[in-house]
């Protein structure tokens, strides 16, 4: 895990055309698919205690982006793994993947808690 931080670190900053950009605020979540003819990336930034949070299906490509900050975390999850389902509707063949970006080690645990909260939330949902 921490090379994959230490990789995810070293990357250089870059500037994204606005077009097909669909920016998700703290506590927001949205989710597409590649034959989406609007929305091509979805981003967000400024995770801190926050945990942004990639929910994909691997055989339709749906993909759902969110930005966590612990607060109804359970519906957070719930409401992505609906829309990343219904998104998926006909694909039999797949998988979903879960990935995790942001937090650190906070003199309160709160990042910590977070993130086994989401990872708990998944296991139960998936």
């Amino acid at each position: 895990m921490q090379e994959g931080a230490e990789f995810l670190k070293s990357k250089p900053a870059g500037k994204i055309d606005p077009k097909g950009l669909l920016y998700i605020q703290q506590r927001e979540f949205a989710a597409t698919t590649p034959q989406d003819g609007s929305v091509s990336i979805l981003g967000t930034e400024d995770a801190t205690t926050c945990h942004l949070v990639v929910l994909r299906h691997t055989g339709s490509g749906a993909t759902s982006l969110g930005h966590c900050d612990g607060s109804a975390t359970e519906m957070a999850v719930s409401m992505m793994l609906n829309a990343v389902k219904s998104l998926s509707v006909g694909c039999d063949l797949g998988r979903y993947e879960v990935h995790l970006v942001g937090g650190f080690i906070d003199e309160r645990s709160l990042s910590h808690e977070l993130t086994l909260e989401l990872l708990g939330r998944f296991k139960s949902n998936i």
